[in-house]
């Protein structure tokens, strides 16, 4: 069961976007935007929100769920969601409708071009990413309450690491632990990877057996009542080598600098930069290939991108990852992660797990 929160307050930064963006209407087809705007929580759903009005077009199945999880939207019972839109928007008359491009299948887009003769659609893509990007007080209190579950379960597996279990076993352990402590469900397919296999950055949990001397990659995360964490952790069987010492360093020391950047007003590219040229300046660099985070909220991997590719300004609220890796074919790899708020002056790191290599014995 979700918890309720302001969707009053997030419908009116909505109809901000549909101001700014000079379109009459926004047609929403994402499921998580539908979720966050309304409550309502049943996989299929288009909504449209207009300044008069408030629609949520579902079919009979998630007819009585809708008006039980939509304080504010009309629901609508339709059998033919494009056509039945369609419809919808052409009895109000609406001129010119805003939606993103992304959350639209180019078959479903042609078929609305089609039926939309008077009826300019246009994208707001940018306006509708951001919407969730900063978080709610209560937002950032549920994603505590997911990463609070989710130590749990790490902490009852790590007891359990030992060799000659399969990387499986271990996932199958953290599973079972994080539903026993109040999960709603995985948020991804957990990730342990040991050995060579910690090369692979999302090397999915396989047969394989753990070894000694092994490093074993962990990312691992779960649901709460409708939000998700996101964490990894890298530790060791046995006593480490020298390259996994130094390996785990320099990750540790690029993670440590990109935190210490975080604060409202600076780049994301900036924090991007700050782990990825410490593990460049140590001869890593092509060892490093993903960006340093992303956001975490309803979805696991959402807005903002801490990434070189896209430059995004941090504002207080933003939840995100802080991951930088290294990956060494045929060897192994070290990622630390963490989950991060933006505060007025800087960051709080939400994940409780500490990030040293841990030894398991």
């Amino acid at each position: 069961m979700e918890k309720r929160f302001n969707e009053k307050k997030r419908i009116d930064r909505a109809l901000q976007i549909l101001k700014k963006e000079k379109v009459e209407a926004l047609l929403i087809n994402d499921l998580t935007d539908i979720r966050y705007l309304s409550g309502f929580s049943g996989d299929e759903a288009s909504a449209l929100i207009a300044p008069e009005a408030l629609f949520l077009l579902v079919d009979s199945r998630f007819t009585a769920q809708a008006k039980l999880e939509s304080h504010f939207f009309q629901t609508l019972k339709i059998s033919k969601r494009i056509e039945d839109t369609i419809t919808l928007i052409n009895r109000l008359k609406i001129k010119k409708a805003g939606f993103d491009p992304h959350t639209i299948s180019y078959a479903d887009f042609r078929q609305f071009e089609k039926g939309l003769t008077k009826t300019a659609l246009v994208s707001v893509e940018e306006g509708l990413r951001l919407l969730r990007v900063r978080k709610e007080k209560e937002e950032v209190k549920t994603i505590r309450q997911a990463i609070t579950i989710s130590t749990r379960g790490f902490q009852k597996m790590k007891e359990k690491i030992k060799v000659g279990l399969t990387e499986k076993e271990l996932a199958n352990i953290y599973e079972s632990e994080v539903k026993k402590a109040g999960a709603d469900k995985l948020a991804f397919d957990t990730i342990v990877a040991s050995g060579a296999r910690s090369a692979l950055p999302h090397g999915v949990a396989s047969e394989k057996k753990i070894g000694a001397r092994e490093l074993i990659m962990i990312d691992f995360g779960i649901y709460c009542q409708g939000y998700c964490s996101d964490e990894t952790c890298t530790v060791v069987t046995g006593t480490p080598t020298a390259k996994q010492k130094e390996i785990f360093s320099i990750v540790k020391n690029a993670h440590d600098r990109a935190i210490e950047k975080i604060k409202p007003g600076i780049s994301s590219q900036e924090i991007d930069k700050a782990a990825r040229s410490y593990i460049a300046k140590k001869g890593f660099e092509k060892y490093f290939a993903h960006g340093t985070g992303h956001g975490v909220g309803l979805c696991v991997h959402e807005e903002p991108r801490i990434s070189s590719l896209k430059k995004q300004i941090l504002e207080e609220g933003m939840v995100f990852t802080v991951e930088p890796g290294i990956y060494l074919p045929q060897w192994g790899g070290v990622r630390i992660e963490d989950m991060v708020v933006v505060t007025k002056s800087g960051c709080e790191v939400l994940t409780l797990v500490p990030k040293q290599l841990e030894i398991i014995n």
